[in-house]
């Protein structure tokens, strides 16, 4: 009977999965936040072995030139600081060409990390000199205006400094996404900050949840055990998280909108790492 009726009024039933798929879309957009920490846990969990050594090979590939560096230029410590923040943002251009791999469902490969920095590298090393201006203007701000101005006009000082907060805030959300856009940019760097702005400006609650995740794996940078096994890999790997995520939203809104067919893998339905329970933290070899 039901089915007699879904064939007389199929104008009827193309309502029903119209409004269904919007309200999935819309429940789906509200825990983008949760979805990008529930993705990147899994990533982590599945992938910890290789991810850990990873992290230990970078650690050396960058500390050590760096301290040579400081040991063979005692008087210019510019020179080192330099150096670390290069061979980190290579590291990181790596290492987000690997997870976006994985946030894709391929295999864990060594290969990528190479082979991503070698490729990115222009575009890795124009982005960390853009976002380390911009960080530095964002913090001699609010030194300035909260020491030098505020002694003598309290409130013009502190407006002014609660402006170069709220940017230094705004350029760190970008930094979240900026290494997996410039995976897919092709290492273009500024369409890789264009499309990190946007992404900002239609996911203010990701973008902010993002910024929370990257304060905390600072915090955990801080000790030993943090630094050793992980650094920055689980922000990186969050941020590419919520980059495709957000990109699954917006694709899927737009699809929506001009009634064309749903994208594949729009639908958590159909996603890796966002259809696992206890179970498979308990029994992962079932997974």
């Amino acid at each position: 009977m039901c089915g007699s009726l879904s064939d007389a009024f199929p104008e009827a039933r193309g309502q029903f999965e119209g409004h269904a798929i919007r309200d999935r879309a819309a429940r789906q957009r509200r825990m983008l936040p949760w979805r990008a920490h529930r993705m990147a846990f899994w990533i982590l969990y599945d992938y910890a072995g290789g991810l850990i050594a990873l992290n230990i090979v970078t650690l050396a590939a960058v500390l050590l030139p760096v301290w040579l560096a400081a040991r063979a230029l005692p008087g210019a410590p510019a020179l080192p600081a330099a150096l670390a923040v290069a061979l980190a943002a290579l590291a990181a251009a790596g290492h987000a060409s690997l997870a976006v791999s994985l946030v894709a469902g391929e295999p864990f490969s060594a290969r990528l990390v190479w082979r991503g920095a070698r490729r990115l590298a222009a575009g890795a090393l124009v982005m960390a000199a853009l976002f380390g201006a911009a960080m530095a203007t964002a913090a001699i701000g609010i030194w300035f205006y909260t020491y030098e101005l505020a002694p003598r006009h309290p409130v013009a000082g502190l407006l002014a400094a609660g402006v170069c907060w709220g940017a230094g805030a705004l350029v760190a959300m970008v930094a979240v996404y900026a290494p997996p856009a410039l995976v897919h940019e092709k290492g273009a760097p500024l369409r890789a900050v264009r499309g990190s702005f946007r992404l900002v400006a239609r996911h203010p609650v990701l973008s902010a949840a993002g910024l929370l995740t990257g304060l905390a794996n600072a915090a955990l940078m801080l000790t030993p055990p943090g630094l050793l096994l992980f650094s920055g890999l689980p922000a990186l790997v969050s941020g590419c998280c919520a980059y495709e995520l957000a990109a699954r939203a917006d694709a899927l809104d737009a699809a929506i909108a001009s009634g064309a067919e749903i994208p594949p893998g729009a639908l958590d339905e159909d996603d890796l790492y966002l259809n696992r329970g206890i179970c498979d933290l308990l029994f992962p070899w079932k997974v």
